[in-house]
């Protein structure tokens, strides 16, 4: 079936659902299109969607839902809903990763932005880029010190599963791909979406040595972010021969 024939636009919280058995957990770690992904959830599940992500929650992201909910999403899933995941028998998880120095970068200025608003009370101590990236100073909320390292391994722990047993791992990096692969996994009908809340800087130029040191201290994300490309491809390759063709359609539609 050609995809323009059941891909939807988004047209604000509708509940899609139905009887879909499932609890669907979303691990959202920040600066992985968690928010891109979080508006295709507010339209699929619609008032079945609970946000996770604590007292200091962007304005408009914290939902509560209307019932048992169908789909969390956010960065304290498992603390803020530890129990009702481990005692719900039909548990689906999901996450993005990304680049992990791509990643960081995105960090760093997203972090310099919001918490230098305030010149007469700056919350951050800006050192510069190359700081952030190797400090290693423990990460402390709101004055971070540098990047949390190995923070993909940090989120996905509260899983309690090994990566190859977290049901969806899509990557930032081929966020298309990886939708269109998450829509055909579990089976929901494509729904438009947009890059939201994108940071507009220059790629930044970084000693070599600096790279080299944050890709060791960093050493277990990398493995995270390396293994879940091969299950993309694996992914891709299980499709079968239509993959391109279909995949082209969608991106089609998209524009």
């Amino acid at each position: 079936m050609p995809l323009s024939k059941f891909f939807r636009k988004s047209q604000g919280a509708t509940s899609s659902a139905g009887e879909d058995p499932f609890l669907y957990a979303s691990i959202h770690i920040p600066k992985t299109g968690g928010i891109t992904l979080y508006n295709v959830l507010c339209n699929h599940f619609g008032d079945g969607l609970q946000t996770a992500y604590g007292p200091r929650a962007a304005e408009g992201v914290k939902i509560d839902a209307k019932g048992p909910p169908r789909c969390i999403h956010g960065h304290q899933v498992m603390k803020d809903w530890g129990d009702h995941i481990r005692n719900h028998p039909n548990v689906r998880w999901l996450t993005f990763l990304r680049d992990p120095l791509l990643g960081a970068i995105s960090f760093y200025y997203f972090t310099r932005k919001r918490l230098l608003a305030d010149p007469d009370e700056p919350l951050f101590d800006d050192k510069g880029l190359e700081s952030w990236l190797l400090n290693r100073e423990q990460h402390r909320w709101p004055n971070p010190a540098g990047y949390a390292f190995n923070r993909y391994s940090k989120f996905l722990r509260q899983t309690g599963k090994d990566v190859d047993k977290i049901d969806f791992i899509g990557l930032t990096d081929r966020f298309d791909e990886s939708m269109f692969l998450m829509y055909q996994q579990f089976s929901w009908t494509p729904i438009h979406y947009r890059a939201s809340n994108k940071g507009s800087y220059s790629p930044p130029d970084i000693d070599p040595a600096v790279l080299a040191q944050f890709r060791t201290i960093n050493a277990a994300d990398y493995r995270l972010y390396e293994r879940a490309g091969q299950v993309l491809d694996d992914q891709i390759s299980d499709y079968g021969s239509n993959y391109n063709h279909d995949f082209s359609a969608f991106c089609s539609e998209l524009k």
